[in-house]
């Protein structure tokens, strides 16, 4: 991001530099702005996107949409009827703005709220998995354990354990790993 900010052409940069300063701050809401570099963390960061991009208005209504109603099960057909896109060009200007397509970017937000409810209520594990619109208790568990690198009630317990302090833990991608070898025995 540096270099980009530091070229003469600022203007046709700037918007590279802002869809990868969300991805920045994406990455830390995650995981609750406890974000340590580690070999995994650069193995798992997002490729920069290749050519500048406009973040067009149809792409900040279809996050809005999307984090506002990540309990719906959203279909791309859906999204690009509300923003008056074909559904491939929707998917198209998407990918070039964040990286990656809508749905995606939907199982990132499911990820975040799902870990919010973990850290922040006692509902049930299951019941937040259908809150964040997981119908599958199972599909939900692998793939926030693949991102955060717990399973959730693993997650709910380190949270509990150890509050906001993360002594014992280290940042794995977007989540938690214990460094205590008696913990990670568990």
């Amino acid at each position: 991001m540096i270099a980009l900010s530091r070229l003469h052409d600022f203007s046709s940069h700037s918007n590279q530099i802002q869809g990868l300063w969300f991805t920045v701050a994406h990455t830390l809401s995650l995981c609750g702005g406890r974000l340590w570099p580690t070999p995994t963390n650069l193995q798992q960061a997002p490729t920069p996107l290749a050519e500048p991009t406009l973040l067009r208005s149809e792409v900040l209504q279809v996050t809005q949409l999307l984090e506002q109603q990540p309990e719906r099960r959203w279909t791309l057909q859906e999204l690009a009827e509300v923003v008056h896109l074909s559904p491939n060009h929707l998917a198209a200007i998407c990918s070039r703005a964040w990286g990656h397509t809508p749905r995606v970017r939907l199982t990132l937000i499911r990820i975040e709220r799902l870990a919010h409810y973990l850290r922040e209520t006692s509902i049930p594990v299951k019941q937040c998995v259908r809150l964040v619109g997981w119908q599958n208790h199972a599909h939900a568990v692998r793939i926030f354990r693949s991102r955060m690198g717990l399973a959730p009630s693993e997650y709910r317990l380190a949270c509990i354990s150890y509050g906001s302090e993360t002594s014992g833990y280290q940042s794995h991608g977007d989540g938690l790993r214990s460094t205590d070898k008696q913990a990670s025995e568990l």
